[in-house]
């Protein structure tokens, strides 16, 4: 079932049969793969492929001691099928055999859980990655960019981007770890190619892993985003910090000048203050030499 939400996530059956090696030969030794074939798509009912083409399988265990078929299909029921061809099996042998592939199919399901996740955030970093593009790209080339926007801009992309990493970072690590352990089963049943048929590993690696890939792409772009954002905002800070620099200076410079200009001003009232009390002194002597020159 689904993770907290009680919705079926993976069902598998696994129909195991005894057989003789005999009908373990070759494609042209008779209609064996048909006939496997007929089983998968009887069992899967009338949602069943009935095309040779569509199975995929190998023999496995160690000298070909049995062979896994299947077709990947989901049947009406929802349940995907697997054929297990018990050559010569242990009767524990053959059990670990279908635990592996019940294991493969679930954890399969389990790590696909992230893919639709990565796709989400892959198409909103697509629009991240352009602000922030444009955003350097401006501070690097336009004189008259307004810095304190262009780090208002920077911060809310950190903010989204921290967000999508909080959001995303649980799922995808879940999906690496799932993805390991299907790769882990694949790699324990130790297939061998059986003529003119795929193997579930040949399969997975085309369909599975790429999905994966993606999931971890997406993850470290998030990473690289953060990274490359922190360092634009540390320019962006440099660069405000710059400009508060600048006007702060040209402030001291307005205040300095203005200081000169008063001080000026102050000593032109202070030459004008001593020219107006010797003016009066020169007139107050003048008129005692007068009074005194009167009196002789």
């Amino acid at each position: 079932s689904g993770p907290g939400n009680g919705e079926l996530l993976a069902a598998t059956h696994v129909v195991m049969l005894r057989a003789e090696r005999g009908f373990g030969g070759t494609a042209r030794d008779g209609d064996w793969l048909r006939r496997c074939q007929a089983l998968l798509a009887e069992g899967a009912g009338p949602g069943g492929v009935d095309d040779t083409a569509s199975l995929m399988g190998a023999y496995i265990a160690d000298a070909q001691r049995g062979a896994v078929l299947t077709q990947l299909h989901l049947g009406v029921d929802g349940f995907t099928r697997y054929l297990l061809l018990d050559f010569d099996l242990s009767p524990e042998q053959a059990a670990r055999e279908a635990q592996r592939l019940c294991e493969i199919e679930a954890y399969r399901m389990l790590a696909m859980l992230g893919f639709p996740v990565a796709q989400a955030e892959s198409a909103q970093l697509g629009e991240l990655e352009r602000t922030l593009q444009g955003t350097v790209d401006a501070m690097a080339n336009d004189s008259n960019l307004d810095d304190a926007q262009a780090f208002d801009t920077l911060t809310r992309l950190a903010a989204e981007v921290e967000h999508g990493t909080a959001r995303t970072r649980f799922r995808f690590s879940a999906t690496q770890a799932y993805s390991r352990i299907v790769q882990a089963r694949l790699a324990d049943l130790r297939e061998q190619r059986i003529d003119g048929v795929r193997t579930l590993s040949g399969f997975l690696s085309r369909r599975f892993l790429p999905a994966m890939a993606l999931c971890d792409t997406t993850d470290a772009r998030l990473t690289d985003m953060a990274e490359r954002i922190n360092r634009a905002v540390s320019l962006a800070r440099v660069r405000v910090e710059q400009r508060r620099e600048q006007g702060n200076q040209e402030l001291l410079r307005a205040l300095a000048h203005r200081q000169h200009l008063q001080l000026r001003l102050q000593q032109t009232v202070e030459g004008l203050s001593v020219v107006a009390i010797s003016y009066y002194a020169l007139g107050l002597v003048g008129f005692l030499a007068k009074a005194a020159k009167g009196v002789v």
